[in-house]
């Protein structure tokens, strides 16, 4: 059981029942909230409702204890869960032993997984309704809201991945400055750093824009793909028999 913050959604304070499923929530400041009871991933707010938007809140007037609340546990099946991850060819990647498939939810460990069987199919068994995300093998994150009642069947494609090798230097010979990086595009934002040595990145094939994270008055000067004159705003990364090489040379600041 735990109560949080109606408009923060701050948990404020947490305990577990007792055998004859009776709770106490203490130290609770003034304010208004929601209690909630459940799993992490299957939470029912008072007075058992299933989506937060339905809970009944709590107005508190003065730091104390919270005893006395019947709360109704709504608790539904699990829904299975069956899929396919098309990989390029129809068929997994030979390159990866024992593919999986990881099931998780935002800020959470993994719920569960599943091997990945040949042709790419899965299933999960039991997942609580909600809003999760799918991670397979050697691809990218992908969202789903598993429903209450049914079955969920699920089949998308997945990219294929490139490697991209990044380094940097800084214009005059300068020691190289610690910074991070990010490549956003249509299949998501992907993030490294901050490191001085250079990063490598496995991203979807597809167009990008590079957002580099630099310290003080560093800016960048120019960019090469495998050694041709690239714009920040246009990096196309498509698959070759080497890794891409993106170089980044850094305008050195003023002070430098």
């Amino acid at each position: 059981m735990s109560a949080a913050d109606d408009a923060s959604q701050d948990l404020v304070s947490l305990t577990q029942t007792d055998d004859s499923g009776r709770f106490r929530l203490e130290n609770i400041p003034p304010g208004r909230y929601v209690i909630v009871a459940g799993s992490i991933y299957y939470p029912v707010f008072y007075p058992g409702k299933l989506q937060r938007s339905e809970a009944t809140s709590m107005a508190i007037t003065q730091s104390s204890s919270l005893t006395g609340i019947d709360f109704t546990m709504a608790v539904a099946d699990g829904v299975n869960v069956r899929g396919r991850f098309i990989y390029p060819g129809d068929s997994t990647q030979i390159d990866y032993a024992n593919p999986i498939v990881r099931v998780t939810r935002e800020g959470m460990p993994p719920l569960q997984e599943a091997p990945l069987n040949p042709d790419g199919s899965f299933e999960l068994r039991n997942v609580p309704p909600g809003r999760y995300t799918l991670i397979p093998t050697g691809g990218v994150p992908y969202g789903i809201t598993v429903p209450e009642k049914g079955l969920l069947n699920f089949e998308t494609r997945v990219p294929t991945m490139v490697q991209v090798l990044v380094t940097w230097s800084v214009e005059g010979g300068n020691a190289n400055p610690a910074m991070s990086l990010s490549f956003e595009g249509t299949a998501g934002s992907f993030s490294l750093g901050p490191s001085s040595q250079g990063m490598g990145f496995q991203l979807p094939e597809g167009l990008y824009r590079m957002a580099p994270g630099l310290p003080g008055d560093y800016s960048v000067k120019s960019i090469t793909l495998d050694g041709r004159t690239v714009n920040i705003d246009q990096l196309r990364f498509t698959p070759e028999e080497h890794d891409l090489q993106l170089r980044i040379i850094l305008n050195k600041p003023a002070n430098g």
